[in-house]
């Protein structure tokens, strides 16, 4: 039998569930880089880069309010994920004041309302290009 090709979904929910049975995170999630429409032309002439956006695609341990805040968002934004992704390495956090002392907000809490105790973000690249980030905690 021939398996039906699968999604950039299911592919998201492979690579999250092995994180989280391998290394025993207790929350985690994976975005996809998408390439961003570029912004319309500035008052002053100019026309703004585009930046790409990072995606969810899965997400395991947290409750609607983060799948919400984190469900788009910019490459740029100030979080480790697009750190890992924009810079094509991993990202680690031992505490919650490295999250300060990076540049980063506070870490969002799982779905009992904990932080964990240290968090990864990796890069996930095909061809040397970000295709998508996980996050892991």
């Amino acid at each position: 039998a021939v398996a039906a090709p699968l999604t950039r979904r299911a592919v998201a929910r492979v690579v999250l569930a092995e994180a989280v049975r391998s290394a025993g995170v207790m929350a985690g999630g994976v975005l996809l880089a998408e390439p961003s429409v570029q912004s319309a032309q500035a008052p002053d002439g100019s026309v703004p880069e585009a930046v790409p956006t990072l995606v969810l695609q899965e997400l395991v341990g947290y409750g609607d309010d983060v799948r919400a805040r984190f469900a788009r968002f910019p490459l740029d934004a100030p979080l480790p994920v697009c750190r890992a992704a924009g810079e094509r390495r991993p990202v680690y956090l031992a505490s919650v004041a490295e999250f300060a002392n990076q540049g980063f907000p506070p870490p969002a809490a799982d779905a009992r309302g904990r932080t964990g105790a240290a968090w990864a973000a990796l890069p996930l690249l095909v061809a040397e290009t970000p295709a998508s980030a996980a996050s892991v905690d």
